[in-house]
């Protein structure tokens, strides 16, 4: 019988519980609970695939062994939802511009800050959101230079696998370093890309709504 699509996501999400490459600039620790960062609440191939750098800050909320993808999910769906503070304004603003990618709907920051629930439930069944280092590492700044290791590692076994078996839809780069890395791992993608500001920092109030339609534009949606 086929497998279905929720479980090759999670199938391929829990080898990163117990990969073993050596990565010379990650943290494996128990602070920071192993791989992670796929998410995706939907049960067919995405429109989308969004791509970030690497995983951010630790995770204590999770249980003291290696997590599972439902654990992992369960807390991502946490920091979009629900969490406040400054570390969690980039989960409320990618809400905003994913709002307006997927569903055509231009809302403001505190419109995507007040409906953060809905909006989490809806566009994360049609976005899977991945890194492409898929371990933290000490510097959350590091640049991809001082990561090759990382980077031919995640690249060649994870994040390509990712693109299979998503069947390489459009892809989003979450600021211009993951863009540019991107095209020199994999120049001959087949399909359209395109980079937004890294959702920590804001475009100004004026030039939002342009940025978006140009993105959107750019990605064929």
């Amino acid at each position: 019988m086929a497998i279905n699509f929720y479980t090759r996501v999670k199938n391929h999400a829990e080898k990163l519980y117990v990969c073993d490459l050596p990565c010379k600039n990650v943290l494996r620790d128990e602070e920071y609970y192993f791989p992670r960062g796929i998410f995706y609440l939907g049960d067919s191939l995405p429109k989308l695939i969004v791509i970030g750098k690497n995983p951010g800050h630790m995770i204590k909320e999770l249980s003291e062994k290696r997590s599972s993808y439902e654990e992992a999910v369960k807390f991502e769906s946490i920091c979009f939802k629900f969490k406040t503070g400054k570390n969690f304004v980039f989960h409320q603003r990618l809400l905003q511009y994913l709002e307006y990618l997927i569903n055509s709907n231009y809302i403001d920051y505190q419109e995507a800050k007040r409906r953060r629930e809905e909006i989490t439930e809806d566009v994360f069944t049609k976005v899977y959101k991945t890194n492409f280092i898929k371990c933290s590492t000490p510097n959350e700044q590091e640049s991809f230079s001082n990561l090759k290791t990382e980077i031919s590692n995640c690249v060649d076994n994870y994040l390509k696998v990712e693109l299979d078996y998503c069947q390489n839809p459009p892809i989003l780069f979450l600021g211009n370093e993951s863009y540019y890395e991107f095209h020199r791992q994999i120049p001959d993608y087949p399909n359209r890309v395109a980079k937004i500001k890294h959702p920590s920092y804001p475009y100004r109030k004026e030039d939002e709504e342009t940025e978006l339609e140009k993105v959107k534009y750019e990605l064929g949606l």
